[in-house]
C-alpha cells in the first residue's frame, strides 16, 4: 500500500528525524548551505552556496569545482 499525504507526513513511515530549513527562494525551494561532506570529507563551498530541494528529479547541479573533486 502507498501513502501520499499532503502537508504533512505519516510518522510512522519515518526512519530517522525530520528537519525544517528556512527557504531563500520559494520558487524553486532553495536552502543555504553551511556545508558539503562526501563520507568524511568536508567539501570546500562559497559562503553563499545554495541547494534545491526537488525529490521529483534525477538531476543534481554543482559548479565545476564541487563536481572535480568526485
Amino acid at each position: 500500500m502507498i501513502d501520499v499525504t499532503f502537508g504533512g507526513y505519516n510518522e510512522s513511515q519515518l526512519i530517522g528525524e525530520v528537519y525544517y530549513f528556512d527557504l531563500i527562494n520559494t520558487l524553486h525551494w532553495a536552502v543555504k548551505l553551511n556545508a558539503v561532506y562526501y563520507g568524511d570529507a568536508k567539501i570546500k563551498i562559497s559562503a553563499a552556496a545554495t541547494a534545491i530541494a526537488d525529490t521529483g528529479t534525477s538531476y543534481m547541479i554543482v559548479p565545476d569545482y564541487v563536481f572535480d573533486v568526485f
